[in-house]
C-alpha cells in the first residue's frame, strides 16, 4: 500500500491571504450583543412573544386567551347571577355593574343605601326612597320630617275646628345652638330666645273652636265694609294691615252678627275700623265668654303643636308660605297642609295677633302650674301685644311653634293679620 504524502502548511512568511468575516454593522457601529426583550417569555404557552417598535415585549395570544402582562390567560365568561354590582366572583377583573349615587356595593353584590336616617325614625330614607327609616306605633303617624307624631282625629266644620282641652309643655326645646350663638345660627342652627324659656307645663281646662284659616279679606269686607289690605287683589288671601284694635273689634262685630256675647268692651277709640283705629280702651270679659275672641298665646301654641314637641308638625315648605317660597306676597288661605287638628296657615302667610300682653320675662314668672294663662296683667315693656306664626317675608327660623314676636297695639302692616277662637261652653 502506497503511503499518502503529508501536506506541509505554508510557511508563514509565504504570501498567503486568509478571508475573515466582517462583523461591522451596516451603519458602521458595533453590533448589539444584548439579549432579545422576549428572552425567557413564553406567554404561558398560549401565544407568541413579539417585540414592538419601541423594543418592548408583548404577547400575541391564541384564540380564547388574552394578554395579562407578559403571559396569556384564558378568557373568562362573567357569571354574575343575582349580583348587580362589584367584581365577578369568577372573573375578578370584570365587573357585574355599578351602583347609583348614594349607594355602595355589599359583599353579596347588591347595592345598599349609604345615606343615614339621622334623626329620622320613620318613613322613607330621603336619599334612598326604597328603604325605610322605621315605622310608627299604631297611635302615631309619620310626617315628612321622619317624626312619629300623634294621630289626631280632626273635628271640623267648613270653617271651624274643635280643639279639646288638655295640657302641654310650652316654650322652646328645639335649640341646636347655645343661646346667643349667632355664628351657629348663621350655619343653619337655632337657639332659644330668652323670651321662649324656660319650658313650662300649661293646662287648658276649656275646649274651644279655632278658625281653620286666618280671617280672609272677603270675610273682613263682608262684615266691616272696607278692605285695608296691601295685597287687596286677592279676596281669599288673609286680611292684613290691621292692628290689634281692629282685630278685637272684628271679633265683637262677628259675635253681634250671630247674636253671641261680645267678649270685649271697647271705648274711647279714634279713627275707624280698618282705618287708623287707635287710642281704644279695651276690657276683656273672660275665657268663659261665649262670643268670638283672639286666642291666648297658650291656646295658639297648644293648637300649633297638636301633640308634637318639635319646632314644626311637618316640613316647612308644605305647611307655610314664608320667605323661601312666597315670592314676597301673601297667598290664599288654606292652601298649605293643615296640622293634625285640621288647622291651616299656623306658620307663615301673616303674623297673627293673639290676646296676651307681651313681656320678655313672662315665662319665668309662670314656670309651673300655669292653668289657662292669659298673659301678664301688666307690662314691663311699652304697651304691646304678642304675635305668633311668622309671615310670608320671614325665614324658616321664625316658623317654629314656640317663636314669639310682638308689636305695639296700634301697629298695622301688610305682614300682620289674625284668626279667631270661641270657647266651647
Amino acid at each position: 500500500m502506497l503511503a499518502t504524502p503529508r501536506r506541509t502548511p505554508p510557511d508563514i512568511e509565504d504570501d498567503v491571504t486568509v478571508d475573515v468575516p466582517d462583523t461591522t454593522a451596516d451603519d458602521g457601529s458595533e453590533p448589539d450583543d444584548s439579549p432579545s426583550p422576549c428572552a425567557g417569555i413564553d406567554c404561558g404557552g398560549h401565544g407568541s412573544c413579539l417585540v414592538s417598535d419601541s423594543n418592548e415585549a408583548y404577547c400575541d395570544c391564541d384564540a380564547g386567551y388574552h394578554a395579562d402582562g407578559t403571559t396569556c390567560v384564558e378568557d373568562c365568561e362573567p357569571k354574575c347571577g343575582d349580583r348587580v354590582c362589584g367584581p365577578n366572583p369568577l372573573c375578578p377583573d370584570e365587573s357585574c355593574g355599578d351602583c347609583e349615587e348614594n349607594k355602595t356595593c355589599n359583599d353579596q353584590g347588591q347595592c345598599e343605601c349609604t345615606s343615614k336616617c339621622g334623626d329620622r325614625v320613620c318613613g322613607p330614607n330621603p336619599l334612598c326612597p326604597d328603604e325605610s327609616c322605621g315605622d310608627c306605633s299604631v297611635d302615631k303617624v309619620c310626617n315628612r320630617l321622619g317624626e312619629c307624631i300623634p294621630k289626631l282625629e280632626a273635628d271640623c266644620t267648613e270653617h271651624w275646628c274643635l280643639i279639646p282641652a288638655g295640657d302641654f309643655a310650652m316654650g322652646c326645646s328645639d335649640d341646636s345652638c347655645e343661646p346667643g350663638d349667632y355664628s351657629c345660627a348663621h350655619q343653619g342652627g337655632y337657639f332659644c330666645d330668652q323670651n321662649t324659656y324656660p319650658v313650662h307645663s300649661v293646662t287648658l281646662t276649656r275646649s274651644f273652636y279655632m278658625k281653620r284659616t286666618q280671617v280672609s279679606q272677603k270675610e273682613w269686607r263682608e262684615l266691616i265694609g272696607n278692605n285695608p289690605s296691601n295685597f287687596n287683589s286677592c279676596e281669599n288671601c288673609p286680611v292684613e294691615n290691621v292692628n290689634w284694635f281692629d282685630a278685637v273689634t272684628y271679633a265683637n262685630r262677628l259675635s253681634e252678627s250671630e247674636q253671641l256675647e261680645s267678649c270685649y268692651t271697647i271705648t274711647g277709640c279714634t279713627g275707624s275700623v280698618g282705618n287708623v283705629l287707635d287710642n281704644c280702651t279695651v276690657t276683656f270679659s273672660s275665657l268663659d265668654c261665649k262670643g268670638y275672641r283672639l286666642p291666648t298665646e297658650a291656646e295658639w301654641e297648644y293648637v300649633v303643636r297638636a301633640g308634637t314637641t318639635g319646632a314644626r308638625y311637618d316640613d316647612v315648605g308644605f305647611i307655610a308660605w314664608y320667605g323661601d317660597n312666597s315670592e314676597s306676597s301673601t297667598h290664599p288661605c288654606g292652601t298649605k297642609d293643615p296640622n293634625g287638628w285640621g288647622i291651616h296657615d299656623l306658620y307663615g302667610n301673616v303674623w297673627e295677633w293673639v290676646h296676651d300682653n307681651f313681656d320678655h320675662n313672662y315665662y319665668s314668672d309662670c314656670e309651673a302650674g300655669c292653668t289657662d294663662p292669659v298673659g301678664p296683667t301688666s307690662q314691663k315693656d311699652k304697651p304691646s301685644k304678642s304675635m305668633r306664626g311668622g309671615s310670608y317675608s320671614n325665614p324658616d327660623s321664625s316658623m317654629r311653634a314656640h317663636y314669639r314676636n310682638y308689636s305695639v297695639v296700634n301697629t298695622a302692616t301688610r305682614m300682620i293679620g289674625f284668626r279667631l277662637v270661641r270657647s266651647a261652653l
